[in-house]
């Protein structure tokens, strides 16, 4: 019953970074609700499994995200409710995989950020980059890649 209700809290979360993409895509801000049900279903994840360590450490990614982000929002980079995005995605990771999440998101991001400029009408090629479509791809194969999550 635990191991079906992790992978049930995973799957919403998988949903809520959907939909997350979603709202990104269609209006270029990202509600908090998304992060924050990501986070609940985390909470429900690690209580259904019953791993303290999965906790600290989850807590820990999330946090250094959350910082990392911080930065990067300061400089404009990112905007607020991506940062709340990545922090609340990197939970589910935890610290080992906070790098590679960094990397997906980045190489996603990219792509994204060529599509939306090439989408853009000339003779401006500038756009605001939906960056949470990015953060949901990376966060879905991050999603999919934990074996406390779905384990047999």
């Amino acid at each position: 019953m635990s191991d079906s209700l992790a992978l049930i809290a995973g799957l919403v979360a998988g949903l809520c970074l959907l939909l997350a993409a979603l709202a990104d895509l269609r209006a270029r801000l990202i509600p908090n609700r998304w992060p924050l049900a990501i986070v609940m279903a985390w909470c429900v994840a690690i209580a259904a499994v019953g791993t303290p360590s999965l906790l600290a450490n989850g807590l820990a990614a999330g946090f250094a995200a959350l910082c990392g982000g911080a930065l990067l929002f300061q400089r404009g980079w990112l905007g607020g409710g991506d940062v709340k995005l990545f922090a609340a995605t990197a939970c589910w990771g935890g610290i080992a995989m906070l790098l590679p999440m960094f990397v997906l998101t980045s190489i996603a991001g990219a792509i994204v950020a060529l599509l939306a400029v090439a989408a853009a009408p000339p003779p401006r090629r500038s756009a605001i980059v939906p960056y949470g479509v990015a953060i949901a791809a990376s966060g879905l194969l991050v999603l999919g890649d934990l074996p406390w999550l779905f384990h047999a």
